[in-house]
């Protein structure tokens, strides 16, 4: 493996690992980590792009909170889903591998059947020691039982508890977005005190990347963060929804 790819490794590690805490990875953070130059630092990231493309994922580069394409002007980066060209591509892929396994289907369920009457005998064998495995496996199923139920219910805890916030976080953003983008704190609170308890939340909505919290006039102002504008280029709500 060339050096250059070994970087490029490195580095989508790094900036995975980071996204695992919602974190963006700044561009100063990887020069400095990997001693490299602004020259080469946008050729691994090039490299890094092409590695996240092959697995349907995009490398977003972040500008003043809000999304370039433009690696060499962002000032940190962040992984998002690209699923379409890639999926095109796939599903393009299958049809073509589709003709030819249905083409040569007839030709190998025919080779089969001789191959299985040649073989009666074996398969006689292969059988018995087949249902034998078949039971011991059902007999594992049963005392593994307990265990799998357990692990789906965590799941289902983890599950519910995105779809709990998530809901909550499109609460506050559909506030955001009819305040113009713009709110007060005190503001934000009183409008969702029968609804949610913001205060709990802003924290880790705002950890996350959603929420941009600072002052002005002394006064403490919630805006759209880097993040919405990342996930949620096209985000829109009806005012007769509230």
């Amino acid at each position: 493996m060339s050096a250059e790819n070994i970087l490029a490794g490195n580095v989508l590690r790094l900036i995975i690992d980071n996204h695992s805490r919602d974190t963006c990875t700044s561009k100063k953070d990887i020069k400095h980590m990997f001693k490299i130059s602004t020259n080469d630092l946008i050729s691994t990231l090039n490299n890094v792009e092409n590695k996240l493309n092959n697995i349907c994922m995009k490398l977003v580069g972040i500008y003043k909170d809000f999304p370039t394409e433009d690696l060499n002007l962002a000032e940190k980066f962040f992984i998002v889903k690209n699923i379409s060209d890639k999926f095109n591509e796939n599903l393009q892929n299958n049809g073509e591998s589709n003709k030819f396994t249905n083409k040569n289907e007839n030709k190998i369920h025919t080779e089969d059947n001789n191959w299985n009457q040649n073989n009666s005998e074996s398969n006689k064998f292969t059988n018995k020691n087949e249902n034998k495995i078949h039971t011991e496996n059902n007999n594992w199923n049963q005392n593994n039982k307990i265990c799998d139920s357990n692990n789906n219910e965590r799941n289902d805890n983890i599950n519910n508890q995105y779809n709990k916030d998530f809901e909550i976080l499109v609460i506050i953003l559909g506030v955001l977005y009819l305040e113009g983008g713009r709110c007060s704190y005190r503001r934000m609170v009183v409008v969702l005190k029968d609804t949610i308890n913001f205060e709990k939340f802003i924290s880790i909505f705002r950890k996350k990347g959603y929420l941009k919290v600072y002052k002005e006039d002394g006064e403490v102002m919630i805006e759209y963060g880097w993040r919405f504008h990342l996930e949620f280029p096209s985000f829109s709500i009806d005012e007769d929804m509230f």
